[in-house]
């Protein structure tokens, strides 16, 4: 769609911002951090794939903060057309479960059952933004401890 929109479409029309691996409260439960937390909190085991697969990963208030930025700075700024939006880094997913277990009140690691199921068939082994592009435009990452720990209360919360 991305490339469609830049041949078709005058380009002072419109900015596409592709964004990574997002996470935080409000997402679907049927996502990676939801599943991780609520299995801590309702004390189920999470059957998981071995976890070797590389993200990128930021909060989702991020998102919103840098999408407010641009907003309100776009008549002052000559923006491209096309970012891409994530940290520019990846991380495995048992990385980002050894940072988010240290949020977790009461952590146990017997609910987390790593490398109890296969990879999906098409499960990419690297997903990861490789532009520093939306840095060069403001975009701040939360660090993943803060943001781990607000998605965990929300979770916490709701249960």
């Amino acid at each position: 769609m991305s490339n469609y929109l830049l041949q078709n479409f005058p380009k002072e029309n419109y900015m596409i911002m592709r964004p990574f691996g997002m996470f935080g409260p409000y997402e679907s439960e049927s996502k990676i951090f939801p599943m991780l937390i609520n299995a801590q909190i309702r004390k189920v085991i999470l059957n998981l794939s071995p976890g070797t697969q590389l993200r990128d990963y930021f909060f989702i208030n991020d998102l919103v903060i840098f999408i407010s930025t641009i907003i309100k700075n776009v008549k002052g700024r000559n923006y491209p057309n096309l970012i891409n939006i994530g940290s520019n880094n990846f991380l495995s997913f048992i990385e980002y479960s050894e940072l988010l277990k240290l949020e977790i009140n009461n952590f146990d690691p017997n609910y987390w059952n790593w490398g109890s199921i296969k990879f999906r068939e098409d499960d990419l082994n690297k997903f990861y933004s490789n532009s520093n592009l939306c840095f060069q435009y403001g975009f701040k990452l939360t660090p993943l401890n803060v943001s781990f720990k607000e998605t965990y209360l929300y979770y916490k919360n709701i249960f």
